[in-house]
């Protein structure tokens, strides 16, 4: 198989992303069954530097995608036509037609597809739903469609089962994992904190946890210390303009630190060294930040928004969006379990990120693009 991917993204790449081809790539172009990649991505990302000396693969830069700037792109088409791939990956919600080869998308973003918009503001919005037509799009000419969880499968709707296939991510197991604790945080922190990671965006919930830390502190006469991990989103300053706002208005910025975007190692040491780890997204594809989470042995509490249940399975314990009075009584839970139990619950988190592996993942996907080529012959 010739197989061409195409990272057609707006420019830039989530540090999810690049683990996926980090940790897919590898394992593909090791196959008897792959006779050559080529892997398209735009410059800015250099995702080359992250797997120099990869068996019969070859990097090139590709334009990034651009929703009111769709031109074609003269250099990808030309590398490849003489690249004469079989099939063309493209592991987002994209489409690219190129001659009469197949293409086989993979939906990563979720939100385009189930959020109202409500909680995003208007310019927020109408980028959501430029995703949502592009994807749409995507999915109805594409010849296959790999998700990452059953929730995905229910909601695309796809009335061909031939067309779409499961295929979850897989969660590193490396017990020994190098981590560096930030330096920001103070040691007196260390084994006392609640935990949380993501992308700064509306859809991450974040009010949850904020208002369950305010609710503990006020209600339940209890002071829990939260550190926040992520970037602030494209368009998202105001969001966190207003978390800071609250977190100020209700006396909390003692108990509260901002880290921003943490390194790998940095992620290492918080995952653990906290008491906790919560997840409030209000939608996920599958949440790899929560996988990363049980195979650190973290205590887990999360939302039910899909796909999270689905993921987490019975390792964590979940409260309903927005209900923060329920988040917070969960933490305090948590906090009061006896040592025993604390120590059940994180080999049951563990146990359940086994159950994602990188190898079946890489199996299923080279399956699935042969299975749409051979259709697409037939």
């Amino acid at each position: 198989m010739r197989l061409a991917i195409i990272n057609y993204t707006g420019g830039g790449m989530s540090g999810g992303y690049k683990n996926y081809l980090k940790k897919l790539l590898p394992r593909i172009a090791i196959r008897d069954d792959i006779e050559a990649i080529l892997c398209a991505t735009p410059e800015i990302v250099k995702i080359d530097s992250l797997m120099k000396g990869l068996k019969n693969t070859k990097f090139i830069n590709c334009k990034p995608f651009g929703f009111l700037n769709i031109s074609s792109d003269l250099s990808l088409f030309r590398n490849l036509e003489e690249f004469s791939p079989d099939i063309l990956f493209i592991p987002v919600e994209r489409y690219l037609n190129f001659k009469d080869v197949p293409v086989v998308n993979l939906i990563q973003n979720m939100e385009p597809f189930v959020s109202n918009g409500d909680f995003n503001p208007l310019p927020e919005r109408l980028r959501q739903l430029l995703k949502y037509l592009y994807g749409k799009r995507a999915i109805k000419k594409s010849d296959g469609i790999i998700a990452l969880s059953k929730f995905v499968v229910g909601m695309l709707k796809i009335r061909s089962k031939n067309k779409i296939k499961l295929i979850y991510h897989g969660i590193d197991q490396n017990k020994f994992r190098q981590n560096h604790k930030p330096s920001n945080i103070s040691d007196t922190w260390v084994g006392k904190f609640v935990f949380t990671a993501g992308s700064i965006r509306c859809a991450r919930g974040l009010e949850d946890i904020l208002s369950a830390i305010n609710y503990i502190k006020t209600q339940k006469n209890h002071n829990v210390k939260l550190v926040i991990a992520g970037k602030v989103d494209l368009g998202m300053q105001n969001y966190k303009k207003k978390l800071v706002q609250y977190i100020v208005k209700n006396n909390l910025s003692s108990e509260i630190h901002w880290v921003g975007n943490i390194n790998e190692q940095e992620m290492n040491w918080c995952y653990k060294n906290c008491s906790m780890f919560v997840m409030t997204s209000r939608v996920e594809s599958f949440g790899m930040i929560a996988g990363e989470a049980m195979a650190n042995g973290c205590l887990c509490i999360s939302s039910s928004s899909p796909c999270l249940p689905e993921i987490f399975n019975n390792s964590a314990l979940f409260y309903e969006k927005n209900n923060f009075t329920d988040l917070g009584d969960k933490i305090l839970k948590v906090l009061n379990l006896n040592q025993t139990t604390k120590e059940e619950m994180s080999l049951q988190a563990v146990n359940q990120s086994k159950q994602f592996s990188w190898d079946i993942c890489a199996d299923r996907t080279v399956d699935f693009l042969k299975h749409i080529i051979s259709s697409h012959k037939s």
